[in-house]
């Protein structure tokens, strides 16, 4: 086996993540794929392990991409036409006004936020107001997507869900009359677009979605489709939605986070499954569950489910998960900690000697707890068992990691990406002339793999044409 096959990247930034201990990769990879803020919702200070040089995914210089404007026409990552010009736009920083020779940069937006063929953009809000954009799509509340938007913003509509529109205006103080909340699963005319968008349900955090965007060049043309999947997890449902079954999409903007062979965990019903099956009777137990600011809603709720018990979380916390309009996780919310089995904690709270201290101070509450369970719900670390290959896994175990003797933490395989199977199965399902990568293009080696896949299973598909979806019974690949 090559150097390359036993080298082990983050799915997000180039970073090597060989010779790192699995805390240190863990936690690395949790800082690139949601960077949340949850300074206001955690349980106790978060800090990082010395040894993890972090790199922020999207941080790196604009002069990479340069890379792939190169690529010959062929490429399914190569920009064309407009893109072009809006590529070299992106690379001539604008110079700001700054103190001496020290001058602020200012980047433009990139082709790759730009819808084709409008002017629109897709969680652009890092480059401020964009010149030429009439108006702005956000995909999800996670701030490596809203980065940028502020309780100031005042550069064009914000089009989004009913849930993210809460949270930008809840969390964010972001003025009412820019935010433009879209029902789902209906084609809306958007004069800024001049074309109609539907919302589909992304399967990734709480009002995540994909955007169907339906444009025509000409009255009475035949319109040409694209689709931006923000992130999502891929589900056969998505397919089957009216608005892309059976339709050629011009262009699909695609969520790769896990596009490697490696990366291929169970799927979500599996380990929700397990983890009731595992954690319905635990008497004098705690139980924690790491989430972000928002994400693994579903986890919290299955393990509540499973104990019988009520949720607490932390008076910011539980305002923002008020705003997710999630009926059953609201009736289990409870401000009394020592009325719940169940507690929510930031994903970086799940260290030791925190743990240890958060036990300890409910002993001294006399709530009767003699144990902590804790939950690290993340995918991108399961190793599928020897000779499956990348086979979806038909199995869970969940297996434990002893802190203290009163102390244990489970790695749980739950992730809100698509795995590698899973992209596998919605690519191969669906007819896509033109596919653009969205995460993990600042590495040489990775644009190289995608661009294997992608374009092997383009060659499947010319061969054997679509590949059948699974039972509707089956919700997954």
């Amino acid at each position: 086996m090559s150097e390359e096959e036993n080298s082990l990247t983050c799915p997000v930034c180039p970073l090597d993540l060989t010779t790192l201990s699995l805390e240190a990769r863990q936690n690395h990879v949790l800082q690139c794929l949601e960077k949340e803020d949850n300074s206001e919702d955690v349980l106790f200070t978060p800090t990082l392990p010395n040894d993890v040089p972090v790199q922020e995914a999207g941080s790196q210089d604009q002069h990479q991409w340069s890379i792939v404007f190169k690529r010959p026409a062929s490429d399914p990552i190569n920009p064309t036409g407009t893109e072009k010009k809006r590529y070299k736009q992106s690379s001539s920083p604008i110079a700001g006004p700054g103190n001496g020779s020290e001058r602020r940069r200012k980047r433009a937006c990139p082709f790759y936020k730009w819808i084709p063929g409008t002017k629109v953009t897709v969680d652009a809000f890092a480059f401020g107001a964009i010149q030429e954009c009439d108006a702005y799509f956000l995909t999800h509340f996670h701030s490596d997507h809203y980065g940028g938007l502020t309780k100031t913003w005042a550069h064009g509509p914000i089009f989004c869900s009913h849930v993210t529109a809460n949270l930008v205006k809840g969390r964010l103080g972001v003025q009412e009359d820019w935010v433009k909340p879209l029902e789902m699963d209906r084609a809306i005319y958007i004069p800024e677009l001049k074309g109609h968008v539907t919302l589909i349900e992304a399967n990734h955090c709480p009002g995540s979605v994909l955007f169907l965007f339906e444009l025509a060049d000409q009255p009475g043309q035949e319109k040409r489709a694209i689709l931006h999947t923000g992130d999502f997890r891929a589900i056969p449902d998505q397919i089957r939605h009216p608005s892309l079954r059976n339709r050629l999409l011009h262009t699909l903007f695609l969520d790769t986070t896990y596009l490697d062979p490696k990366y291929t965990f169970p799927p979500q019903t599996l380990v929700l499954e397990e983890i009731q099956r595992s954690y319905s009777s635990r008497e004098k137990t705690l139980f924690l569950v790491g989430t972000y600011s928002i994400g693994k809603e579903r986890v919290i709720k299955a393990v509540a489910q499973a104990l019988g018990s009520k949720v607490w979380a932390s008076g910011e916390k539980r305002r923002i998960l008020g705003w997710l309009q999630d009926d059953t996780l609201s009736s289990l919310l409870t401000t009394d900690p020592t009325e719940a089995q169940v507690h929510c904690c930031g994903m970086w709270d799940l260290k030791e000697e925190a743990l240890a201290e958060y036990l300890s101070a409910h002993v001294l509450k006399g709530t009767g707890y003699t144990r902590l369970v804790a939950f690290r719900p993340t995918g991108w670390t399961f190793s599928p068992p020897k000779g499956r290959g990348e086979q979806t896994p038909d199995r869970v175990v969940l297996q434990a990691k002893r802190l203290t003797p009163q102390v244990w933490i489970y790695p749980v395989p739950y992730s809100e990406h698509s795995s590698f199977r899973e992209l596998q199965g919605f690519i191969r399902s669906i007819q896509v002339e033109r596919v653009i990568p969205t995460v993990g293009v600042s590495s040489p080696q990775t644009r190289k793999r995608m661009t294997y896949w992608l374009g092997r299973w383009k060659e499947d598909k010319a061969k054997n044409g679509l590949s059948p979806l699974p039972d509707p019974l089956i919700p997954h690949w």
